[in-house]
């Protein structure tokens, strides 16, 4: 093997506790403990057996030459660069120490097929972009400005940002960082928002249990219409990846960090509580898009919204069709103001995620 020295130090800073979390996301089997300084993890292979002993604490005589051994083992039954391999071990926190950033670890583990160290464009995108927005919507919490539809703020968006750092196995991983304030958004006499909305997001990975009734109910009241319903999504996201959703948040000060686990099979069940409890309503919002068809006798409308990828398509409401008789006539092509209304649902069964678009109201886009 042969790896640079910066490589090595990395390696060596690396907390066991961090190294146990690979092995386990990994498919290595915990066989036992040796003497009280050391737990044994265990892999068979089609090849052969391989037997890792990993020291409970890096004070210990030998730490770092026991290290370099699971190293050189990693690197047989994987079969990539050390360095690529330490870049996985890190944990959050050193990773945050070492770019002096906030960081947000996710894990993202199939329910399916254990050893599975892939997952579907699709269903990371989805997972990524509601992971955001739920960020997105605390934040706007956070930051005492919520509204249950319309763009949210852009100087609250920006301090809320996840950036992609990198990614790990274990099964499928990824860091995220936030984007450094700059000194016009630094205020000294109170937590950054981003810090802020960590802390929430974790508070409410943690609290999504079933035994933590009242206290979800009382979190989402507090979160809002837009938080809830973001959260929701993210949620039905998981549920059509099949996967259990893993977060460690880690950051430059040793008080802030936290982690949490949504298992998969509690997904469907959040779900159901979330709609039972009645505390997610349908979210409107305002997007400027092109109207592309229209069929009155069927109330059915097209709009694709401007500068992005978005097309919706649904019903068209009884009021707008009156208004359209009396007050204007829909002109296609035509770029409008157009308020939407979204609803969301899964089912029980199949987990299959339905989204239903009603256009409320368009005023003409100048």
């Amino acid at each position: 093997m042969n790896v640079s020295e910066s490589t090595l130090r990395s390696l060596y800073a690396t907390e066991p506790k961090a190294i146990a979390a690979y092995l386990d996301g990994n498919g290595w089997e915990k066989r036992g403990d040796y003497k009280g300084l050391a737990s044994i993890w265990s892999l068979t292979t089609s090849a052969r057996e391989f037997t890792i002993l990993l020291p409970h604490s890096s004070d210990l005589t030998g730490y770092e030459n026991r290290l370099y051994e699971i190293l050189l083992i990693l690197e047989k039954v994987e079969n990539r660069p050390g360095s690529e391999i330490v870049e996985s071990l890190r944990s959050s926190s050193q990773v945050a120490r070492e770019m002096q950033r906030e960081i947000v670890s996710i894990r993202l583990q199939s329910h399916y097929e254990e050893k599975q160290h892939e997952i579907p464009a699709k269903h990371l995108a989805d997972i990524l972009k509601h992971t955001q927005e739920v960020f997105d919507a605390i934040g706007q919490v956070e930051a005492g400005r919520a509204s249950p539809y319309g763009q949210i703020q852009r100087e609250i968006t920006e301090r809320t940002k996840l950036s992609v750092v990198n990614t790990f196995k274990g099964s499928f991983g990824l860091r995220l960082s936030n984007v450094p304030p700059s000194s016009e958004q630094l205020n000294w006499l109170e937590e950054p928002l981003f810090t802020r909305s960590a802390k929430k997001f974790l508070k409410l990975l943690n609290t999504s249990d079933l035994n933590k009734r009242q206290e979800l109910v009382d979190l989402l009241f507090a979160l809002q219409q837009r938080a809830t319903s973001r959260y929701r999504k993210l949620l039905l996201s998981l549920i059509e990846a099949g996967k259990n959703f893993s977060v460690e948040w880690a950051s430059t000060e040793p008080e802030n960090c936290g982690s949490a686990l949504l298992p998969f099979e509690s997904l469907a069940d959040l779900v159901d509580l979330i709609e039972e409890i009645d505390t997610e309503l349908p979210e409107e919002y305002e997007v400027i898009g092109t109207l592309i068809s229209v069929a009155v006798e069927s109330g059915q409308f097209t709009l694709k919204e401007i500068g992005e990828q978005n097309r919706y398509s649904g019903r068209i409401s009884e009021d707008l069709l009156a208004r359209s008789q009396e007050e204007f006539e829909f002109k296609l092509p035509r770029k409008y103001y157009a308020r939407i209304r979204e609803v969301n649902s899964v089912s029980p069964a199949t987990g299959e995620r339905k989204t239903e678009y009603t256009l409320l109201d368009l005023r003409p886009y100048p």
